[in-house]
């Protein structure tokens, strides 16, 4: 766990506002078969409304179907397009009094703590929706600050990609940060 962010690089995360290592973008070295399974869900949810126009109503009913998968596909490439965004908060606190609130916060929600030095701090939870290792999700909560300002972004780590845990994270964490930033 501890070496899945071994080589971010904090300076050039910072400003680019976005998690970036010394070898490139955590992105397109992590998501290339990801986005390829998108996409092919997406050309068969077109395959779908051709379908559904040219044939009987029963037949259209299965291709129908194909519209929810390609739903859950645009939530999760979304969801994979957006992870790798910093969010940046500016506050009127110190560095370590921001690291102070966030430990707080984070141990008082018991995620593991799962990497922190100087810069940087990385949050983490697992939850398992099944009874095998493929319905394990992590979810990586990584905290950055630089002066009085703190970015963040969720990071999902899970065999199931569409699982939209993360994006929901994503969003709750935007809207929960800045108020609990702006308390002391």
């Amino acid at each position: 766990m501890t070496g899945r962010y071994r080589r971010l690089d904090i300076a050039d995360s910072i400003k680019r506002k976005r998690l970036t290592n010394n070898i490139g973008d955590f992105f397109w070295a992590n998501s290339i078969p990801g986005l390829a399974m998108y996409f092919m869900t997406m050309l068969c949810a077109v395959w779908a409304l051709y379908q559904i126009y040219t044939t009987t109503p029963v037949e259209a009913f299965g291709c129908f179907l194909l519209w929810f998968a390609a739903i859950f596909s645009l939530v999760s490439l979304y969801t994979k397009l957006i992870e790798q965004k910093l969010v940046c908060i500016s506050t009127a606190n110190t560095m370590e009094q921001n690291k102070r609130i966030i430990r707080q916060f984070c141990e008082g929600r018991e995620w593991d703590r799962a990497r922190g030095h100087n810069q940087l701090m990385v949050y983490s939870t697992s939850y398992n929706f099944g009874m095998s290792d493929l319905g394990l999700v992590n979810i990586d909560r990584i905290f950055i600050f630089d002066d009085n300002k703190v970015y963040f972004t969720v990071i999902l780590y899970s065999e199931r990609r569409g699982t939209p845990a993360a994006l929901v994270s994503y969003w709750l964490m935007r809207w929960r940060m800045p108020r609990l930033l702006k308390q002391v």
